[in-house]
C-alpha cells in the first residue's frame, strides 16, 4: 500500500510541475539570460605557473686548518640560521613585505579594463591611458573606487565613483586633454596618455584604484605557492589574471623579490660577521705580534736553540690544556654575551655557536627578523604581531634559563681544567728556568698564531657572503601560462543558471504540494483510500457512464448523498444516465436533520421506495456533522455518495466527515470545469 502512495504523490508532483510550466518557462529565460550576461561581462583567466629550487644555504666548504683549537672552533657563526626548509621560503613568499613590493614595482593597485558593450578585457602594459599618483597616496588609501574614463575625439571625460548599488561621485574631469588631473577626496591623481594611446580611436575604460593594503591582501588570495613534492624542495607559484602578460609578471617578481629579500638578509648576517671578526683580528694580531718578539728576544738573549723530548711533550700537553680552558672560556663569553642580550630591551640577533645544536636560538632569531619585517607596515595592535611578540618572550625566557644553566656547568668545568694546567704547571717548575720560559713562549705563540688564521678564514669567508650576489631560490622555471585563457567562473555561473532554472520552481512545486490539501482530481483522494472507488466528471458521458457502473458493480441499493458541490443538475444527468440502461433510481432529499435517518418509518419508507425503484439516494442534510452518526451508518453497510466540486473542499476536511465510515462503501464524484 505504501508503493502505491508514493506514486500517487509522484502524479501529483508531476501534475504540479506542469502547472507551473510557465513559472519554468519564465525562471529560465531569466536566470539563462543573467547567465549568459554574466558569462560576456566576466573576464577569462590566465593561469602563470613558475617554479624555485629552495637549495641549502649551509656553507661547510671553506677550508680551515686541522688541529685542536680550529677543531673546537669550527663551528662558530654570527647570526646563522643553518639550512632553510621550503615551508620556511613559503612563509617569506607570501610575507607582507614581499608583496607591497611586488605592488609598488608592477603597480598592480591599479586596474585597468576596456570596455566594449558587455565584453569586458583587462589591460596591463598596452593600456592606452594611465593613472598616477604618489606612492604615500597609494599607501594610505583606505578605500577603493573606480574611475570611469572615456575619451572621443583626443577629449577626456572622466568621474571617479565609490560604492557598488549607491554610488557616490567623489572626483570628475569634463572634456579636458591629456595629461589631466583628477581631484578626488583621497588627493590627485593624472590622467596621462600611454604608448599605443590614438586620439582617433574612441575608448572607454574603467580604472579601478585600491590602496597597497587592499591590494596586498586581494594579491595573497590570488597567490596561490606550493611544494611540488615531499621529497623535493621545489616551490610551484602560480597566479590567475584576465591579462596574460600581467599573470606571468606578477610570477616573475614574487620569484624575483624573494631572490632580493633572501640576499638582502644574507648581506646582512655577512656584514655582522665581519665587524665582529675584525675586532677580534686586531686584538689576536697584537697578542701575535708580542708573543713572536718575546720568543724572538728570548731565542737571541740565551742562544736557545730547542728542548728535548720531555719539553716538547710538557708544551703540547700544557697547549691543549690552554687550548681547551680557551674554548671554556670562549663558551663562557658566548653565554654571558647571550644573557646580556636578552637582559636588554634591544631586540638584537643573537649569536650562533653550531645552529643545529642551538634550535630555540634559531627560532628566536627567526622570529625577531620576522618581527622586523612585519614592524614595517603592521600597527602594535596587530594580531599577528601581538602573537609575534608573545613568541618571543617566551623564547626569551626559555634561552635566558638554559644560558644561565649552562653558564653554571662551564664554570664549573674550566675549574676542572685550571686544576689540571696547574699541575702541569708544577711539572714545568721542575724543569730549568729557560727550558720553562721557552717552553710557555713557544705555546703562546702557536696558540695566537692558530688562532689568527682561523679569524682570518672566517673574517674572508664572511667578505664572500657580503659581495656575493648568489641566491637560495634557483629558478629553474620562468614564469609561463597556456595560449588561451579560461573562463571558469563564467562557466559555473551559467551551469548554476541552468540548474537554479530547474531547481527554483520544482522546489515550489515541491512546497506547494506540501501545503495544499484541495481535492482536484481523484489522485487527491489516495491518501484517504478513495481514489478506487471515484470518477472525475468534466461533461463527457463516459465518465457519467464509468462512475454509473462503478455504483451499480457495488451491489448497493441504498446510497446516503454528501453534495458538498450543490448541484441539483448533476441530480438529474445521475438520474438520467441510469435510466438510460432501464434502472431506475430515485433522489429522496426531503429530510430536514440526520438523526431522521435512523427513525423506524424512515426505514420503512425507504424499504418501500426498493419495492418500487432499483436504488434510492438519500441526501445527508447536515453534512458537516456527518461524523456524529458515522458508526450508525457504517453499521448499515449501504454506500455513501460525494459529489464535490474541483478544488473547493480539502482533504483534511473530508476525512474529518468520513470518520469511521468504510473505505470501500464510498463512491466519489469530483466535478471539474467542462472541456
Amino acid at each position: 500500500m505504501e508503493k502505491y502512495n508514493n506514486e500517487l504523490d509522484f502524479r501529483r508532483f508531476i501534475r504540479e510541475i506542469k502547472r507551473l510550466k510557465w513559472v519554468y518557462l519564465v525562471t529560465f529565460i531569466i536566470l539563462i539570460s543573467g547567465g549568459i550576461a554574466y558569462y560576456l561581462k566576466s573576464m577569462p583567466k590566465y593561469q602563470a605557473i613558475g617554479e624555485v629550487l629552495i637549495e641549502d644555504s649551509s656553507d661547510n666548504s671553506s677550508p680551515m686548518p686541522s688541529g685542536g683549537l680550529s677543531s673546537a672552533m669550527r663551528s662558530f657563526s654570527l647570526g646563522g640560521f643553518g639550512s632553510s626548509s621550503a615551508d620556511n621560503e613559503i612563509a617569506i613568499m607570501q610575507s607582507n613585505k614581499l608583496r607591497r613590493r611586488i605592488i609598488r614595482n608592477l603597480k598592480l593597485n591599479r586596474i585597468y579594463v576596456e570596455r566594449d558593450g558587455l565584453k569586458k578585457r583587462m589591460l596591463y602594459d598596452d593600456t592606452p591611458v594611465l593613472l598616477n599618483a604618489s606612492p604615500e597616496l597609494f599607501d594610505t588609501l583606505s578605500s577603493s573606487f573606480t574611475v570611469h574614463v572615456t575619451v572621443d575625439k583626443g577629449k577626456v571625460n572622466a568621474k571617479a565613483t565609490k560604492g557598488r548599488i549607491f554610488k557616490k561621485t567623489i572626483g570628475e574631469v569634463k572634456n579636458s586633454e591629456f595629461p589631466c588631473i583628477l581631484h578626488t577626496e583621497y588627493g590627485d591623481f593624472t590622467l596621462a596618455k600611454n604608448v599605443g594611446y590614438s586620439p582617433e580611436k574612441k575608448l572607454k575604460m574603467d580604472i579601478i584604484v585600491m590602496g597597497d593594503e587592499v591590494t596586498s591582501k586581494i594579491l595573497s588570495e590570488e597567490l596561490y605557492m606550493e611544494i611540488t613534492d615531499a621529497k623535493t624542495d621545489i616551490i610551484a607559484v602560480s597566479y590567475g589574471s584576465p591579462n596574460r602578460v600581467k599573470a606571468m609578471a606578477v610570477i616573475d617578481a614574487v620569484m624575483q623579490e624573494y631572490n632580493i629579500l633572501r640576499m638582502e638578509r644574507s648581506h646582512l648576517n655577512a656584514a655582522q660577521e665581519m665587524e665582529y671578526f675584525k675586532s677580534r683580528l686586531d686584538v689576536v694580531e697584537s697578542n701575535l705580534v708580542q708573543s713572536e718578539a718575546k720568543l724572538e728576544e728570548f731565542l737571541r738573549d740565551n742562544s736557545f736553540v730547542g728542548g728535548d723530548i720531555i719539553i716538547e711533550n710538557l708544551v703540547n700537553d700544557t697547549a691543549e690544556k690552554k687550548e681547551s680552558l680557551i674554548k671554556m672560556q670562549a663558551q663562557i663569553d658566548y653565554y654571558e654575551e647571550v644573557l646580556k642580550l636578552l637582559n636588554s630591551d634591544n631586540s638584537e640577533l643573537i649569536p650562533v655557536v653550531d645552529a643545529a645544536e642551538n634550535p630555540a636560538i634559531n627560532s628566536y632569531n627567526e622570529a625577531i627578523a620576522k618581527r622586523k619585517n612585519l614592524e614595517v607596515s603592521a600597527t602594535s595592535e596587530n594580531k599577528s604581531l601581538q602573537v609575534l611578540n608573545e613568541q618571543i618572550d617566551y623564547l626569551r625566557g626559555f634561552i635566558k634559563s638554559n644560558m644561565e644553566l649552562m653558564l653554571r656547568q662551564a664554570k664549573v668545568n674550566i675549574s676542572s681544567l685550571k686544576h689540571l694546567n696547574d699541575n702541569i704547571s708544577n711539572k714545568m717548575d721542575k724543569l730549568p728556568e729557560v727550558e720553562r720560559e721557552y717552553a710557555q713562549l713557544v705555546r703562546d705563540q702557536k696558540f695566537n698564531s692558530e688562532l689568527y688564521l682561523f679569524l682570518l678564514q672566517k673574517k674572508e669567508s664572511a667578505e664572500l657572503k657580503f659581495y656575493s650576489n648568489s641566491t637560495l631560490g634557483f629558478v629553474i622555471e620562468d614564469a609561463y601560462c597556456d595560449l588561451k585563457p579560461k573562463n571558469t567562473m563564467g562557466i559555473m555561473v551559467f551551469i548554476l543558471a541552468i540548474l537554479a532554472s530547474v531547481i527554483l520552481p520544482t522546489g515550489l512545486a515541491v512546497v506547494l504540494l506540501m501545503f495544499k490539501r484541495k481535492v482536484d482530481m481523484p489522485m487527491d483522494l489516495t491518501r484517504l483510500g478513495l481514489e478506487d472507488n471515484s470518477e472525475f466528471y468534466t461533461g463527457k458521458k463516459r465518465q457519467l457512464s464509468s462512475f454509473r457502473q462503478k455504483l451499480l458493480d457495488s451491489d448497493k441499493k441504498v446510497f446516503y448523498v454528501m453534495d458538498y458541490a450543490g448541484s441539483s443538475s448533476m441530480k438529474d444527468k445521475l438520474v438520467s444516465e441510469f435510466r438510460n440502461i432501464e434502472k431506475d433510481v430515485i433522489w429522496y432529499d426531503s429530510l430536514k436533520e440526520n438523526d431522521q435517518i435512523f427513525t423506524k418509518s424512515f426505514k420503512n419508507h425507504v424499504d418501500e421506495l426498493l419495492t418500487k425503484y432499483n436504488m434510492v439516494f438519500v441526501t445527508i442534510p447536515e453534512k458537516e456533522i456527518l461524523h456524529t452518526i458515522s458508526s450508525q451508518i457504517a453499521a448499515e453497510k449501504n454506500g455513501i455518495l460525494l459529489i464535490i466540486e474541483s478544488g473547493k473542499i480539502s482533504s483534511s476536511s473530508l476525512k474529518k466527515d468520513l470518520v469511521n465510515l468504510d473505505k470501500e462503501n464510498i463512491y466519489t464524484l469530483i466535478i471539474g470545469k467542462e472541456d
